[in-house]
């Protein structure tokens, strides 16, 4: 896209929005009609239990964003005003330094199993050994991650007391993945117990992703903000460093 610095946004109408928009985006009238679609009762009733209607939120967009030297437009669904305000002008404070630098790990998430029942620490050895069966079976369960360049990829064995707890590490790209995760873990559970001689109680996903993870960080020159407003800057993050209770919250106040 050319920009995402769209003066004067915010005052136009929302058919002007829309078709400063898809002048920027170069969007087609189709990708235009979906911004005023939603999600139907009757899809919706395809997707969960006991459905009885849908809800719809605000989107807005909030503009001014550089990420790694390239411009982006962030769509928003919220109902909290000046949400979207805040970020646009935010984004623009930092957009005269440079923007944004951001990056990622791969997305792995974790399944665990846990074996209760087994002789220890053999019952780990002989998992990892048939590492390579696991993984092949895991993969076996979801053809369609594999494809998409994710899939089962480690096998990790953990011994807590008596327990052992065996990780499947998976790529699930672009998904969150709980689904696939816990189909690959049924499916290898079986193999599990005949190596551990063991029995499989738990076979889940974690959602303590330590291994997906993203980070963001930009920096702007205190003249740009002055001697004050740097301060309390610094002083408010001082005041989460030490406080749970504003860590907890401190980004969105920020």
């Amino acid at each position: 896209m050319p920009s995402s610095r769209i003066p004067g946004f915010y005052r136009l109408g929302q058919e002007d929005r829309i078709k400063k928009i898809k002048e920027n985006l170069k969007l087609s009238d189709e990708d235009v009609k979906l911004l005023g679609s939603g999600l139907k009762p009757k899809q919706a009733d395809g997707m969960i239990e006991n459905v009885i209607g849908v809800y719809s939120l605000p989107l807005g967009v909030a503009l001014n964003f550089k990420i790694n030297d390239k411009d982006y437009l962030i769509p928003m669904a919220t109902e909290e005003s000046s949400v979207v305000a805040a970020a646009s002008n935010a984004a623009k404070i930092f957009r005269s330094a440079g923007g944004f630098k951001a990056c990622s790990t791969k997305p792995l998430m974790f399944g665990q199993l846990q074996v209760t029942g087994c002789s220890l620490p053999e019952a780990a050895s002989n998992v990892l050994e048939k590492k390579k069966n696991l993984l092949d079976l895991a993969n076996q369960a979801d053809p369609v991650l594999v494809e998409a360049g994710g899939g089962a990829q480690d096998v990790r064995a953990r011994i807590l007391g008596d327990l052992l707890v065996v990780h499947l590490i998976v790529n699930v790209a672009d998904a969150m993945g709980a689904n696939a995760v816990n189909s690959m873990c049924e499916s290898v559970a079986p193999l599990i117990e005949d190596l551990s001689g063991g029995r499989v109680n738990f076979k889940i996903l974690s959602n303590y992703a330590v291994e997906r993870t993203a980070s963001a960080e930009a920096s702007i020159p205190i003249e740009s903000l002055g001697d004050k407003v740097a301060a309390d800057i610094v002083s408010g993050f001082r005041f989460a460093q030490a406080d749970v209770y504003r860590a907890a919250t401190h980004n969105k106040g920020i």
